[in-house]
């Protein structure tokens, strides 16, 4: 009878036990990630990784959204560079997702759009893409060191899905001297240059210049799409 006694209560005992590992378990789960902390790396297509990503509110309903430059992975192009060197000459792309009902949208996806990070750039490196989001708007800018840099400003068109190519802006440069800068707007259809008439400069002193500023009318049959462009380096601008 003793030992009957005594299995009942250990049976008792191990079962409070397992249900309170059980119930403990049930506490520790894991919270389900909210959109916030998920980037939607999981639709990125096949053959594809992520170069770089960019997050901010592009459409102006206060969510963050995201931007990837993405590049392909096979078939891997590989050639040499100018010094010699087995480099992966894959061109890279971009993707945009936006938050809507608790899920990321795919946007837009033009995957060959930009060269590879690996192209020749002469007798110094290739430009350095980079993009950035201010004010709703996107910006795609490279930079090539001291001899300038050039960006595309985009702006999201919601009846098209897509994004318009509303500005365009150029900087010439020698060392830290800017000889011209370049400016178009696409919608005013303006251009605004300004010219460095010295030229003899001297890049000690890159503060002592007078620029020349000059405006001009530009034609523009139509805006052009982020999506439409298959390559910014053959870009035709007015």
């Amino acid at each position: 009878m003793m030992k009957n006694q005594i299995y009942l209560v250990l049976l008792l005992l191990c079962s409070t036990i397992s249900y309170g590992k059980i119930n403990n378990f049930k506490q520790n789960e894991p919270k389900k990630k909210t959109l916030k902390s998920i980037l939607p790396s999981n639709q990125i297509p096949v053959d594809f990784r992520v170069f770089e990503k960019y997050g901010g509110d592009l459409n102006g309903d206060g969510k963050i959204d995201s931007v990837f430059i993405v590049k392909r992975t096979c078939p891997e192009i590989m050639e040499a560079n100018q010094w010699g060197q087995l480099v992966n000459r894959n061109k890279r792309g971009i993707m945009v997702f936006f938050q809507q009902n608790n899920q990321w949208i795919s946007v837009l996806e033009n995957l060959s759009c930009f060269l590879s990070e690996n192209e020749d750039g002469g007798v110094y490196m290739p430009p350095m893409l980079s993009l950035d989001i201010e004010k709703n708007k996107l910006f795609v800018f490279y930079s090539h060191g001291r001899y300038g840099s050039w960006s595309y400003t985009f702006r999201f068109n919601k009846k098209k899905s897509d994004f318009d190519l509303i500005g365009y802006d150029n900087t010439s440069m020698y060392g830290p001297a800017i000889l011209s800068s370049t400016s178009i707007n696409f919608l005013t259809k303006k251009e605004k240059t300004r010219k460095n008439p010295n030229k003899n400069i001297n890049p000690q002193n890159p503060n002592k210049k007078a620029f020349v500023e000059t405006w001009r009318n530009i034609d523009v049959d139509r805006i052009i799409q982020l999506s439409e462009i298959e390559n910014f380096d053959e870009l035709d601008l007015p």
